[in-house]
């Protein structure tokens, strides 16, 4: 029993870091597709 905790010790780090950065890619997605929609309008309204 004690032997697979420690098996899993080293993993959970790596994972929280993996939960953060996961966090992070989906704000930039986000932030990204948020860029996308403005830059749609502005070329829309530029091409008035």
């Amino acid at each position: 029993q004690k032997a697979d905790q420690n098996k899993f010790k080293f993993l959970k780090p790596n994972l929280n870091a993996a939960k953060d950065s996961w966090k992070t890619l989906r704000a930039d997605a986000f932030t990204l597709k948020e860029g996308i929609k403005t830059l749609k309008m502005d070329s829309v309204s530029l091409k008035k």
